[in-house]
């Protein structure tokens, strides 16, 4: 019904595709160059953007790509408890407000969606 109703009104249909982790860089540039109108989302901790070379890294591919690549909050450390697949409620808060903090480190701005890490949040 959803795609009858968009097809009526002349809308696009999109697809939501999410790079995981810094280390995804090498394929979003790949994908970018061969769909450059593509919107993308890309998952990263906090950790990965201590490094200043991460940092730098990202936001010449955001500069690169203007507007294209929405940041998404990956916790800060990337892990959950003893193998878990799930962040208390305190946990997730301090995992979410110290990897903003990382993001803003890096000059990057603050993401407005968080993903767990591992299977956290993807129920």
């Amino acid at each position: 019904e959803a795609k009858r109703a968009m097809a009526r009104r002349g809308a696009k249909q999109k697809i939501a595709i999410i790079f995981d982790d810094g280390v995804a860089l090498p394929g979003i540039e790949k994908f970018l160059e061969k769909y450059p109108a593509a919107d993308i989302g890309w998952s990263l901790p906090g950790k990965w953007l201590l490094s200043p070379n991460n940092a730098e890294k990202a936001r010449e591919l955001m500069k690169r790509y203007p507007g294209q690549i929405t940041p998404i909050n990956h916790t800060y450390s990337h892990s959950s408890p003893q193998g878990s697949r799930q962040l208390d409620i305190e946990s997730a808060r301090r995992e979410i407000s110290d990897a903003e903090t990382t993001f803003r480190m890096a000059g990057l701005p603050v993401s407005k969606f968080f993903r767990g890490s591992g299977d956290a949040g993807q129920d």
